[in-house]
C-alpha cells in the first residue's frame, strides 16, 4: 500500500532521481517498502508534527532538498495534511535512507574496494543518524518504543523485536508493542521466570544475553526450550537495563531460525536499548512535567476562587514588603484594582504613617525572627472605621530561607462590640451582686477567691484584699471533711447546681448554702441558719417518740374482720386497721371501716381470707384484682384464735413483674414470627468477573440505583457495609464455603445507606465449572433485626423478672423470718407475766412469792416495752426521722452510766467487765442519750453471749483526731460467713442462736445507724466461733475542748407529788387500764371519776368541772378527737376550758400534732411509767 502511494504522491522527477541514487540498491530499496508495509499494518500512526510538508521532509539530501522545493498542496491523495500516519512514516523513513545512501554515494564511491568494516561502520553510523531521527519528534512513550523496535528490526532482519517494562515487583513484566516479520506478536503481561530462571537472573545482574540457538544452549531445561518454541525464539539477544541498581526494562531481539549473532549485532542492540530508554524517560518526564503545569494552574485558579469567595483578607509581600498578591475582598475594600496595588508598600497606599510603619516593621520582623507576627489595629476605609486582627506568615523556600511573607486579616469590630458589652455586663452583674443581702463569695477552678460582696465580708470577717487571689481550702481548714466540701466539690466537678444546710465547727454556725457552676469555676450564695436551725431542732424534740410496727414496713400491711352469715359461711371483710404504705399499693383511700363489696372487691379475695379465719392456717399466694387494676404477692395469718375471725395481710404490688412476664410472652411470639418470615434479599456473586448482582430489594438498601445493580456490583461495596465486629467472621464463612462446597450460612449486622443498623441472615452455596473452578455464588438474605431485638428483649425480661423474683423471695424470706422471731419474742414474755398474774389472782403466794412474781411481771415487761422501743427506733432510722441533740459529751461518763446498766447481768453470770480508758480523752459533739444506748447495747451484748466465768473490756483511745472505745469480750465470737452482715437489718446468725439467746437482730443495726448519724464508723472483728468478738467505735473529737460537767446534774423532785383535792375526769375503754390508772392516780392524792367511754365523760362535766381530764384516744363510738372537740365548743362555764391529757397506744407523730390541734395540752403514750403520769398533772395544774 505504501509503495503504491509513494509512487501515486511521488512526482516522476522526483522518483527518477531517487532510482538514480539507489541504482544497484533495489534490494535495499525492496527491503524499505516491505517493511513499512508490515510496520503501517500494526500501527496507527507516530506522533508528532508532521501535518505539515516543510516538517515531514527533514533531512533527505537532495532528494529532500526537490521535496521540499515541490508544491504539495496538490496530490493525487489530497494534500500532506489529509496523509495517513502510516504513509507520513514511510516518507520519513524512506528519506532517512535517502539521504544516508546519498551520503554514502559521495564520500565513498571512491573507494568501493575499502574492506568491509568500514562498510558496516558506515551502516551503523546511519543506523544510528535513522533511529536518532526516527526518535526526536516522538513524545508518546509506547510510540517511541514501537519505533525503535521497527527501526532496529529491520536494520537486523530480525523476526521479532519487542521492549519490556518490568514491573515494581520485579517478577512481571509488560510488553506495550512489537516489531515482528513473519511471526506472531507477544503482548500483554509475563513472568520473567517463565522464560528461565538462569536467564532471568542475568537480567538481573545487567549481563546480555546471547543465544544463538535455543535448542542446543545449555542453560535451558526441556521445558524452557519447549516454552520458547512455541513462541517462535529460536535465537536471540536479550539487553537488559539496570537503572539505580534494579532491572527495570529489557530490549530484546528474537529469530526464529537459529543464527550467528556479530558483535555488530550486539552492540547495535544494546546502542538501541540505552537511547531508547533514554527516550522513553525523556518522554515520560516532560509528560509528568506537562501534567504538573497544568495542575499548578488548576489550584492557583482554585486559590482565586476561595480568596475571593472568604470575607478575609489574603495578600503576600515579597522581602522589601510590597504586596505581591492581594485577594479581591482587599481590594473592594480599597476601591482599587490590583494593577494599581500590587508592587506598593502600606505607605504607597495611603495608610496612615503611623499604622504604615508599625505594619512594615514587623513584615521585618517576620522576616528576620521567621516567626509569625499577630496583632490589631483600627482601620478607617470607605466603610467607616472598623477593628482587624492580622497575622504575618513568614514562607520558606526549599533551602529554608525567607522567600516571601503571606498575610491574613480579619474583621474583629462585631466581636469587640460583644467583648465591649460583656464587660459592661460583668459591670452590672458586680453592681448587682454588692447590693444583695445575701453572702456571696466566687472561686476559680482552682479554688481560689476571685470575688465576694459585702454580706459576705460581714460572715467571714474578711476583706476582699485579704481574701481574693487565696485558696478555700488553705484559709478553711475546717471545710475539709466537712458536709460543706462535698457540695463545692460535685458543683466544681459535674457542673450542676446543689444546695445544703450544714454546720460548720469554726464559726459555730449553721450555714444554709447554694453552690452554681460558673464558666471557670463556682459561685457561692450562702447565709447564716443557725437560729432558725436551733428552732427547728427544739420543735424535733416536741414531736412524737414512738411509731408503731407496721409503719415501718415497706410492703403493704392490714388486719381485716371476716363477717360471716348465719351459717358461718364468709360474706364479706372489713378493714380494721391499714399501714400507710396500703395506699401506695393498693390505690385506695381512707379504707379503715369500709368492706370489701362496698369496696367492690372480688369475691375470691372473701374466700380465700374467710378460709383463713375459719382454719386459722397461713397461706401465700398471688392473685389479680381487676377493680384495682392489679397483681398482688399476698401473706395471711389469723391474728388470735379463730373465733377472732380476724386476718393479717402482708402483700405487695407485683403489676411490674407480671407485665413483664406478659412482654417476655409477646417478645416469644414476634420472634417466632420472625423466625418463620422468608427471605427477601437475592444476590448472585458472579466469581471470575468479581461482581455481584443484586435485586431491587438488596440494593435499595445499601443505597444503589437498582438498575446499576441489576448488571453487578463490586463485592467490597457490601463487604465494607458489614459491621465491623462480624466482617471478618462472615468473609472467613464465604471463603470456607467457596473452597469446601459447604452450604454457607452466616448471621451478621450492617450498615443500610441510612445509617441504620440492621441484623441479616444469609444463606447460599458456591456452583463450580467442570474443571472444579467457582463460577458463581447465589443467595439470600433476610432481614433478622425483629427477631434480634425479641431475643435481646426476651433475655433482658428473663433477667429482669429473675432478678425480681428473686429480690421478692428473699424479701419474703427476710419478712416471714423476720415476723416469726417477733412473734416468738412478743409472745415469750407473755407467758411469766400471765403466769404470775394467775397465780397472784388466786392469792395463794407468800410475801417472798408476791414480791418476786411481781419482779418477774416487770422484768418481762420491760423486755417488751425495750422491744418496742427497737422496732420504734429502727423505724425512725429507715424513715431518717431518727434526731440527734447534739452537745459536748464525756465518752468515760458515757461508759460508766452504760456499764451501771448492766451490772447486775453481769455478775449474775459471774462475768468480770474491765475497764481500760485514757483520761484525757477529748469531748466529742453528740447525744449523749444516743451515745450511751450504743455503748449499752454492745456491753449488753457481750454479756449476753460470753459464757459464765468470762470476761468483757472496755478500752478508751484518742488518736488522728478520732476517739476509739473497743468493747472486747470472751463469749463465743462470730461465725466468719457471718461476720459481713452482723450489722444488717433483722439479720441473726442461725436459728439456734435466736432460740439461745433471743432478739430481734436489731440491737447492731441500730448501733451502726447511731454511730453513722454521729460522724463515726462501728466494725466488728472476730477469730471465729468461740473466739471472742470485737466491736470497735471510732468517733470524731470536738476540734476545740469545751468544759462540761463528767456527768449530768439530776433533777430535783420530791419524793411525792402530791394530788391532794384535784379533781380528774379519767376516760378509757379498757376497764384493766382504766382501773389501774383511776388506782395510781387515787394514791397520789387526787379524785378521780373513771368513765368508760366519750358520751358517759359528756355526761359526767353536766354534773361538775374537773381540774384535768385524761381521756384515751383509739374508743369506740366516739373517740377521744371527738370527745375533745365537743368540750372545746363548750363555754367556760360548762368545762370548755378543762385542762386535757391525752394518754394512748398511738405513737405516731402526726398522732401527737392531731391531739394538740383538737385541744389537748399534753400527749403521752402508753405503756406509761406511773410517775411520768403524776409528773404530767402536776405540771398541768401547777
Amino acid at each position: 500500500m505504501e509503495r503504491e502511494a509513494l509512487t501515486i504522491c511521488f512526482p516522476p522527477d522526483l522518483l527518477a532521481k531517487a532510482r538514480k541514487l539507489k541504482e544497484g540498491s533495489e534490494s535495499f530499496n525492496d527491503l524499505i517498502v516491505k517493511a513499512l508495509e508490515r510496520e503501517m499494518r500494526h500501527r496507527q500512526g507516530w506522533a508528532g508534527d508532521r501535518t505539515k510538508a516543510e516538517n515531514l521532509f527533514v533531512g533527505g539530501g537532495e532528494i529532500g532538498a526537490l521535496l521540499r522545493s515541490h508544491d504539495w498542496s496538490q496530490t493525487p491523495l489530497g494534500t500532506v495534511e489529509t496523509w495517513s500516519d502510516s504513509l507520513k512514516t514511510a516518507v520519513q523513513i524512506l528519506l532517512t535512507e535517502l539521504d544516508r545512501v546519498q551520503q554514502l554515494e559521495s564520500d565513498l564511491l571512491p573507494e568501493r574496494t575499502s574492506t568491509d568494516a568500514l562498510r558496516q561502520a558506515a551502516q551503523a553510523d546511519a543506523f544510528r543518524v535513522k533511529l536518532t531521527n526516527a526518535l526526536r519528534p516522538l513524545t508518546d512513550a509506547n510510540e517511541i518504543q514501537a519505533i525503535a523496535a521497527f527501526v532496529l528490526g529491520e536494520s537486523l532482519g530480525a523476526s521479532r523485536v519487542i521492549y519490556i517494562e518490568v514491573l515494581p515487583d520485579g517478577k512481571e513484566v509488560i510488553v506495550h508493542k512489537n516489531y515482528t516479520n513473519g511471526i506472531a506478536e507477544l503482548n500483554g503481561l509475563y513472568h520473567l521466570e517463565d522464560f528461565g530462571r538462569n536467564l532471568t537472573d542475568d537480567h538481573r545482574a545487567g549481563r546480555t544475553a546471547i543465544v544463538p540457538d535455543v535448542t542446543n544452549y545449555s542453560k535451558y531445561t526441556a521445558s524452557e526450550k519447549a516454552r520458547y518454541q512455541t513462541i517462535d525464539i529460536a535465537a536471540h539477544i536479550d539487553v537488559p537495563l539496570i537503572k539505580n541498581d534494579q532491572f527495570v526494562a529489557l530490549l530484546a531481539v528474537h529469530q526464529a531460525n537459529p543464527r550467528q549473532w556479530t558483535e555488530d549485532d550486539v552492540r547495535l542492540v544494546e546502542e538501541t536499548a540505552a537511547q531508547t530508554w533514554a527516550a522513553v524517560e525523556r518522554a515520560r518526564a516532560e509528560a509528568a512535567l506537562r501534567e504538573n503545569r497544568t495542575e499548578l494552574e488548576r489550584q492557583l485558579r482554585k486559590f482565586d476562587a476561595i480568596a475571593a469567595a472568604i470575607p478575609d483578607f489574603i495578600y503576600t509581600f515579597d522581602l522589601a514588603g510590597r504586596f505581591t498578591y492581594i485577594s479581591p475582598a482587599l481590594l473592594n475594600l480599597w476601591q482599587k484594582t490590583s494593577d494599581e496595588a500590587l508592587g506598593k508598600n502600606f505607605f504607597e497606599l495611603d495608610y496612615p504613617t503611623d499604622l504604615a510603619t508599625r505594619l512594615q516593621q514587623q513584615i521585618q520582623q517576620a522576616i528576620a525572627t521567621r516567626q509569625p507576627i499577630n496583632d490589631e489595629t483600627p482601620y478607617t476605609s470607605a466603610i467607616g472605621t472598623r477593628a482587624y486582627e492580622y497575622i504575618f506568615v513568614p514562607l520558606l523556600g526549599i533551602n529554608g530561607a525567607v522567600e516571601a511573607v503571606a498575610g491574613v486579616t480579619r474583621d474583629i469590630t462585631e466581636r469587640k462590640k460583644v467583648e465591649q458589652a460583656l464587660r459592661q455586663s460583668e459591670e452590672q452583674t458586680r453592681n448587682i451582686l454588692e447590693s444583695i443581702a445575701e453572702a456571696f463569695f466566687a472561686l476559680d477552678e482552682n479554688w481560689h477567691f476571685t470575688y465576694l460582696n459585702p454580706s459576705a465580708e460581714t460572715l467571714l470577717d474578711r476583706t476582699p484584699d485579704d481574701l481574693v487571689g487565696k485558696n478555700l481550702w488553705s484559709e478553711y481548714l475546717g471545710l475539709i471533711g466537712n458536709e460543706l466540701a462535698q457540695v463545692y466539690l460535685s458543683t466544681m466537678r459535674d457542673r450542676v447546681a446543689a444546695s445544703m444546710t450544714a454546720f460548720y465547727p469554726d464559726h459555730d454556725r449553721w450555714y444554709e448554702v447554694r453552690t452554681y457552676p460558673a464558666p471557670n469555676g463556682i459561685t457561692v450564695y450562702f447565709r447564716n441558719v443557725t437560729e432558725q436551725i436551733q428552732a427547728e431542732a427544739a420543735l424535733r424534740q416536741s414531736e412524737e417518740r414512738y411509731r408503731t410496727l407496721f409503719e415501718s414496713i415497706d410492703e403493704g400491711f392490714c388486719i381485716v374482720e371476716v363477717l360471716l352469715d348465719e351459717n358461718d359461711t364468709p360474706i364479706d371483710y372489713r378493714f380494721l386497721e391499714i399501714n400507710p404504705t396500703f395506699e401506695q399499693q393498693t390505690g385506695i383511700q381512707q379504707a379503715v371501716g369500709k368492706t370489701a363489696r362496698q369496696l367492690n372487691l372480688e369475691d375470691h379475695w372473701i374466700e380465700i381470707y374467710g378460709q383463713v379465719a375459719l382454719t386459722g392456717e397461713s397461706i401465700r399466694f398471688e392473685n389479680s384484682s381487676k377493680t384495682l387494676n392489679r397483681w398482688f404477692d399476698v401473706y395471711a395469718c389469723c391474728t388470735d384464735e379463730p373465733q377472732a375471725r380476724k386476718v393479717a395481710i402482708v402483700f405487695k404490688d407485683i403489676s411490674d413483674r407480671k407485665q413483664a412476664e406478659q412482654d417476655l410472652r409477646e417478645a416469644q411470639v414476634q420472634l417466632e414470627s420472625a423466625l418463620a418470615a422468608g427471605a427477601i434479599y437475592t444476590w448472585r456473586w458472579q466469581i471470575p468477573e468479581d461482581r455481584v448482582i443484586v435485586n431491587k430489594a438488596f440494593a435499595l438498601l445499601f443505597g444503589v440505583d437498582p438498575e446499576t445493580a441489576a448488571t453487578g456490583l463490586p463485592i467490597e461495596l457490601f463487604v465494607q457495609a458489614m459491621h465491623e465486629e462480624d466482617c471478618p467472621r462472615v468473609v472467613a464463612a464465604i471463603n470456607q464455603a467457596i473452597e469446601t462446597g459447604e452450604e454457607y450460612t452466616a448471621e451478621y449486622r450492617v450498615y443500610t445507606a441510612a445509617g441504620e443498623e440492621r441484623w441479616l441472615a444469609a444463606r447460599g452455596r458456591v456452583e463450580y465449572a467442570a474443571d472444579g473452578r467457582p463460577l458463581a455464588f447465589p443467595g439470600a438474605l433476610a432481614d433478622i433485626t425483629d427477631r434480634k431485638q425479641a431475643e435481646t428483649e426476651r433475655e433482658r425480661l428473663l433477667t429482669q423478672e429473675q432478678v425480681a423474683r428473686e429480690a421478692a423471695d428473699r424479701a419474703n424470706r427476710i419478712k416471714d423470718e423476720f415476723l416469726a422471731v417477733l412473734s416468738h419474742e412478743l409472745r415469750s414474755p407473755l407467758n411469766p407475766i400471765l403466769g404470775w398474774t394467775r397465780l397472784l389472782q388466786n392469792g395463794k403466794l407468800s410475801e417472798a412469792r408476791r414480791a418476786e412474781a411481781l419482779k418477774t411481771i416487770e422484768r418481762n415487761a420491760n423486755l417488751q416495752k425495750q422491744l418496742i422501743e427497737d422496732l420504734l427506733d429502727i423505724s425512725r432510722i429507715m424513715q431518717g426521722k431518727l434526731s440527734l441533740t447534739a452537745a459536748p459529751v464525756s465518752l468515760t461518763f458515757v461508759i460508766s452510766a452504760a456499764i451501771e446498766t448492766v451490772r447486775l447481768a453481769a455478775e449474775a453470770k459471774n462475768i468480770a467487765i474491765a475497764l481500760d480508758l485514757d483520761p484525757e480523752i477529748a469531748l466529742i459533739s453528740g447525744d449523749v442519750a444516743r451515745l450511751q444506748q450504743v455503748v449499752w447495747n454492745l456491753l449488753t451484748n457481750a454479756v449476753k453471749f460470753t459464757p459464765n466465768g468470762g470476761q468483757v473490756t472496755i478500752e478508751l483511745r484518742q488518736f488522728d483526731g478520732l476517739a476509739q472505745i473497743q468493747v472486747i469480750d470472751t463469749g463465743k465470737g462470730i461465725n466468719p460467713r457471718f461476720l459481713p452482715h452482723v450489722f444488717e437489718y433483722f439479720r441473726q446468725e442461725d436459728g439456734s442462736t435466736t432460740r439461745k439467746f433471743g432478739g430481734l437482730g436489731l440491737g447492731l443495726a441500730i448501733v451502726r445507724q447511731i454511730v453513722e448519724m454521729h460522724g463515726g464508723r462501728v466494725t466488728a472483728e472476730s477469730q471465729g466461733e468461740n473466739q471472742g468478738a470485737t466491736f470497735i467505735i471510732q468517733l470524731p473529737l470536738m476540734q476545740q475542748a469545751t468544759s462540761i460537767a463528767s456527768e449530768p446534774i439530776p433533777t430535783q423532785t420530791e419524793a411525792e407529788v402530791p394530788l391532794d383535792g384535784v379533781q380528774i375526769l379519767l376516760v378509757d375503754d379498757e376497764p384493766d387500764t382504766r382501773e389501774f390508772q383511776a388506782f395510781v392516780l387515787s394514791q397520789s392524792g387526787a379524785n378521780v371519776t373513771a368513765v368508760a367511754s366519750g358520751l358517759e365523760a359528756l355526761q359526767a362535766l353536766e354534773q361538775f368541772t374537773p381540774d384535768v381530764l385524761v381521756s384515751d384516744i383509739g374508743m369506740p363510738e366516739m373517740d377521744g378527737y371527738m370527745l375533745m372537740q365537743q368540750i372545746r365548743s363548750r363555754s367556760p362555764n360548762q368545762g370548755g376550758n378543762i385542762r386535757a391529757i391525752a394518754l394512748t397506744a398511738y405513737a405516731a407523730e402526726i398522732d401527737q400534732k392531731r391531739a394538740l390541734q383538737v385541744g389537748f395540752q399534753t400527749h403521752i403514750t402508753k405503756p406509761v411509767e406511773p410517775e411520768k403520769l403524776v409528773r404530767a398533772i402536776v405540771s398541768l395544774v401547777a
